[in-house]
């Protein structure tokens, strides 16, 4: 391996579980192991059964504290939050750096990315309100009046993925203050550090210590707190099959579900080429590519789509793979062994059904070179499953109706991006397009951390987004008056 200038966080005493605020033993420990080469960066303690119901009960029994706190004492509860965790900015980078692999600079834009979206829940927590209903729209209903009332859910468990620990975790954990819901996280179990100091931090700025537990553990516990009739809302973020065993698990609970995706992004004739380019580069091998809106799949107008497979193919040959400690490597490895093997797999069945190899292709352990393919077909898993890794695919279409088509032919629907400079046509791919979220001129895997984000199809549903996740975790209680006369 190469020299590095930023070290894993190195191995202590196991760090503890959060149980209602207070560090707990757990009943076994963990390793938290970097994946570039695999050496132990910290020991984790994990919960078991005990721990989940201490915690639950916790969390049920703070409802009423949270639930009474005012708007304006949640929303200073986020900021502070934010601004400590922009305070220990650094140390959560090299936190995230060791649990994840992920670059440098990537894990210093995550904790940017965190603050920003801590900062937009303060802002959100004052306008989570009701409103005011016609009720004498309906004959019969004279002299009534109507309005409805935004109270907690409930408990909230929170389960967030890997690949972007600590935004994904302030997705959940910020909404649930400012809608005045406990909560009760479980973290990946790659990647639980930066997840831990986040608790730490959120207690800190004054939420209620019963009101925040984070339980490292097997998946056991995941199934424990979805299956606890005390939670009254699940936030889950990973892979569709998981998604759908919490669905089960769940029964009648609220579900908020941000599952997988091979998201398709098209450019059209009229598109701008030079930031097509730029932009699939970008959201195609940013974070290895572990993002469920990274450019997986690229339709591009036949006319131009040997000029931007040249094009691409010199700019991804231009990224540097390798260590992610270094300030110069642009793509570090993927989470895991069977992550990497997964990925090789599915760039061999693309190949198999006829795609070309125009970049890339190969890896070394857990660090998948940056891969372009060139020749997309429907057989391919690369159509049907998300990669996952830092692969992009290209297919030649004859108009904008094939793009459309064959962006919808998969079973998700998280995100799409378009290039064009016709007015006409972004609205039809608009229109017509199955995802959450559709971008224009830009690609599938651009996101503000405000904006109302979640899938259709097998990527789930529920949306994110700091005011409308809030939205998921409100109980808007309807309330009417009869006046007389």
């Amino acid at each position: 391996m190469s020299d590095s200038t930023v070290s894993p966080a190195a191995v202590a005493a196991p760090v503890p579980l959060l149980i209602a605020g207070a560090p707990a033993p757990g009943i076994s420990s963990a390793p938290v192991r970097f994946p570039w080469d695999g050496t132990t960066t910290a020991i984790v303690a994990q919960a078991g059964a005990a721990d989940v119901d201490a915690a639950l009960a916790a969390a049920a029994g703070a409802l009423s504290e949270t639930a009474a706190l005012p708007r304006s004492r949640r929303a200073a509860i986020l900021a502070d939050l934010a601004g400590r965790v922009e305070a220990r900015g650094p140390e959560l980078a090299d936190l995230l750096l060791a649990e994840t692999g992920k670059t440098v600079r990537e894990t210093r834009l995550e904790v940017q990315r965190a603050v920003g979206t801590l900062r937009f829940c303060a802002e959100a927590a004052t306008r989570t309100v009701g409103e005011m209903l016609p009720l004498d729209a309906m004959p019969g209903a004279d002299g009534r009046i109507g309005l409805t009332v935004a109270e907690p859910a409930g408990v909230v468990a929170g389960i967030p993925a890997f690949n972007f620990p600590l935004l994904i975790a302030a997705h959940k954990l910020g909404p649930a203050i400012g809608a005045g819901c406990p909560i009760v996280i479980k973290p990946p179990d790659q990647t639980p550090l930066a997840i831990l100091a986040l608790a730490e931090e959120a207690l800190a700025a004054g939420w209620p210590a019963a009101a925040l537990s984070v339980l490292p553990g097997p998946a056991e516990v995941a199934r424990l707190l979805t299956e606890d009739p005390r939670v009254a809302l699940v936030s889950f973020t990973g892979s569709s099959a998981v998604g759908r065993h919490v669905a089960r698990q769940s029964a009648l609970k609220r579900l908020m579900l941000e599952l997988g995706s091979n998201a398709a992004t098209i450019v059209l004739a009229d598109g701008n080429l030079d930031w097509a380019v730029e932009r699939c580069a970008a959201g195609g091998y940013g974070a290895a590519g572990q993002s469920c809106i990274s450019v997986q799949r690229l339709y591009v107008a036949r006319e131009r789509h040997a000029e931007l497979v040249e094009r691409l193919a010199a700019r991804v040959g231009r990224l540097t793979a390798g260590d992610p400690r270094l300030e110069t490597t642009d793509v570090g490895p993927v989470i895991d062994d069977g992550s990497a093997e997964r990925i090789e797999a599915v760039i061999a069945d693309a190949v198999e059904h006829g795609a070309r190899i125009v970049v890339g292709g190969g890896r070394d352990g857990r660090l998948v070179q940056p891969t372009l393919l060139d020749g997309l077909t429907t057989e391919m898993r690369l159509q049907r499953e998300e990669i996952f890794g830092p692969v992009v695919a290209v297919a030649a279409v004859d108009s904008l109706d094939e793009a459309i088509a064959l962006a919808n032919d998969s079973p998700y629907g998280l995100a799409a991006g378009v290039f064009t400079d016709s007015l006409d046509d972004a609205w039809r791919a608009v229109r017509d397009l199955q995802a959450g979220n559709v971008h224009v001129n830009e690609i599938s895997g651009w996101r503000a951390d405000h904006m109302p984000y979640g899938g259709v199809k097998d990527s789930g549903y529920g949306k994110e987004g700091p005011a409308y996740a809030m939205a998921e975790m409100t109980h808007f209680k309807t309330v009417s008056f009869r006046t007389r006369g």
